[in-house]
């Protein structure tokens, strides 16, 4: 997790993302309380697009290989998630546009993944829900003010 965290490597970042699906086991109860479920979670709302779209392209077959094997036993697809969480879950991994903005006008990554999230009973911290860069929208704000500013100068002097 500490890799994932730390790193800028779109490559190193996408086999983390390979590993850490992996790992996951929708009828074993430890890839809750391991954490792996949360990991996956942080890589669905990763900063760089691609990770994104990876993440939620091998959560889903991920999802399905398991209903596979599922499929065969009496078993329920998971422990704790409904058939019409995980059909609900897979519905959002095939239609988000994962690469898109992750809280702009037409971007609603963020969102869903809150969404995948609550579905799979993953419990994201407040900051993981809402993990923006605190000074991103202020740095927004004075780069466009600071550009009109500069020219208000302009028309002022002369």
């Amino acid at each position: 997790e500490l890799e994932a965290k730390r790193s800028s490597n779109v490559s190193k970042l996408l086999s983390i993302v390979d590993v850490a699906v992996k790992l996951l086991g929708f009828e074993n109860k430890q890839s809750y309380q391991n954490g792996d479920f949360l990991l996956v979670m942080k890589l669905l709302g990763h900063q760089y697009p691609r990770v994104r779209r990876f993440a939620a392209e091998q959560l889903y077959v991920k999802m399905i290989e398991d209903e596979g094997l599922s499929s065969s036993s009496s078993s329920n697809i998971c422990m704790e998630i409904s058939k019409g969480e995980y059909h609900q879950v897979s519905s959002l991994l095939l239609e988000v546009a994962w690469d898109d903005d992750l809280d702009g006008p037409h971007g609603n990554v963020r969102e869903a993944r809150n969404k995948v999230a609550d579905l799979l009973h993953v419990k994201l911290t407040d900051s993981i829900r809402l993990s923006r860069k605190p000074n991103q929208e202020k740095m927004k704000k004075s780069l466009e003010y600071d550009e009109l500013d500069s020219y208000q100068s302009l028309v002022d002097n002369a």
